[in-house]
């Protein structure tokens, strides 16, 4: 029977529930003050000919003059010195193909609406603005056609997004590419749903966080913290984006975490700093090379150094910025992984 007193605590454990509930990374952003502007520079580059093709060449190099010289030089392949009218010709010839053509129009096709992209990367950086006020965020973010050069790129203030790169593997451009240059992996891991963590961790990586290359240690806690600061970013987001994973390349991570940290423990790899190690556990590739266990997902490394940081928050408390400050030695001494 309920009394007086159960009704009056009944409220009260009810908020008391809601609180452990609560993503502490789910901010209101709504004051946060962010001015980003966007370009889709393939509008100009696709469509645009004589006078308006060269007046937005013109404002290009003078608007987003890192990004595009990027374009200019290592997707499209113009050499420094070039004139003027050899861009307008080249670029017209560009058109003309019929490769381009397709690649082209299936990006219009799959990117037909950039605005949601734009809504939620704002949206995403006015989250990390949020928790480091004071840190740098991007300017301009440029829409392209990097010819699967970069999927994203990252300048002084610029970001430049591929978006043919986030076609995915069944697109026709995709599977007419040399299966010995791109590889079946790297089709599979072409997924519109890593566009936007992608710009925020090489905007991270670039701006946000120093790496220190220490030794293993500081490696995994150093890729940790840039994968936190993408949860940060989307606090919504499942962890499995978070690590540009499938669903079944998360359950196996997370089955197999403590038996990743054990072989680790056992090996005495953590303050070993060997390349060849490192690039085994952080790089992209069909799978992380060498760990006895079979099946894994690739970047084992950024899964478990994700995995230390969550723990090291939920026990600390910490801020985000608290966080990327700490030392890598005090951060992995709270790690105790489940049996």
């Amino acid at each position: 029977m309920l009394t007086r007193k159960n009704l009056f605590l009944l409220p009260i454990l009810s908020l008391l529930l809601l609180a452990c509930d609560s993503n502490p990374l789910d901010v209101d952003v709504s004051d946060v003050k962010l001015e980003i502007d966007y370009v889709d520079m393939r509008t100009a580059m696709h469509d645009y000919k004589g006078a308006k093709l060269m007046k937005t060449h013109a404002r290009f190099k003078k608007e987003i003059p890192d990004i595009y010289n990027y374009f200019l030089g290592a997707c499209m392949g113009f050499k420094e010195g070039y004139s003027d009218s050899t861009f307008e010709a080249s670029m017209l010839n560009f058109r003309k193909d019929e490769g381009v053509k397709l690649f082209e129009g299936e990006i219009d096709v799959k990117f037909k609406k950039l605005k949601p992209i734009e809504e939620k990367l704002t949206d995403g950086f006015k989250h990390l603005k949020y928790h480091l006020p004071r840190d740098k965020m991007p300017t301009h973010i440029v829409f392209m056609n990097s010819l699967f050069r970069s999927s994203v790129w990252v300048t002084e203030n610029e970001i430049g997004i591929g978006l043919g790169n986030y076609l995915g593997a069944s697109s026709k451009t995709v599977k007419k590419t040399d299966p010995t240059v791109m590889y079946q992996w790297m089709r599979k891991a072409m997924r519109r749903e890593y566009l936007e963590r992608d710009v925020v961790e090489n905007w991270v990586r670039t701006h946000l966080i120093e790496e220190k290359d220490l030794n293993l240690a500081s490696d995994l806690i150093y890729h940790g913290k840039v994968m936190y600061l993408i949860k940060a970013a989307y606090p919504e987001m499942h962890d499995r984006l978070v690590l540009r994973y499938t669903m079944a390349q998360w359950k196996w991570a997370e089955k197999n975490e403590k038996g990743f940290w054990d072989y680790l423990m056992q090996n005495q790899m953590f303050y070993k700093n060997e390349e060849i190690t490192k690039m085994n556990l952080f790089n992209q590739g069909p799978k992380t090379p060498g760990l006895p266990i079979e099946g894994s997902p690739d970047r084992m490394g950024k899964f478990l150094g994700y995995k230390i940081i969550c723990d090291y928050m939920e026990e600390t408390e910490a801020t985000v910025s608290q966080m990327i400050k700490a030392d890598y030695k005090k951060i992995l001494q709270k790690y105790k992984p489940e049996e």
